[in-house]
């Protein structure tokens, strides 16, 4: 300390208490100001918005793999019902059991 210095005393604030202060001051003004209160309500819009879009995008992806799998299952059912059959019936001459070359072949397409 120079000469004529006093000490600091106590009742002296440190630089940091008086932002803290000061920010409460400020924020104690604002709450009071409407525009504070439609800045609040406009971020819980925000943050509800964002989780549901979020939540949509989720189901979405799953409503599409639902559908792939659907499709490639139907894709696979189509296939094979519509297929080409090849049925091999004896000829109207002779039903018993004879050899293969007397059997006439029926080509049968849906």
């Amino acid at each position: 300390m120079g000469i004529g210095e006093q000490p600091p005393s106590d009742s002296d604030t440190t630089d940091s208490e008086k932002e803290q202060k000061s920010f409460y001051e400020r924020f104690h003004r604002d709450i009071q100001n409407p525009r504070f209160a439609i800045e609040v309500v406009a971020l819980v819009f925000l943050v509800l918005y964002t989780i549901f879009s979020g939540y949509q995008s989720c189901k979405m992806r799953q409503a599409t793999k639902a559908t792939i799998t659907s499709s490639e299952t139907a894709k696979k059912e189509f296939e094979m019902s519509e297929r080409p059959w090849i049925a091999v019936v004896p000829s109207n001459r002779e039903r018993n059991y004879r050899q293969p070359e007397q059997y006439e072949c029926d080509a049968n397409f849906r």
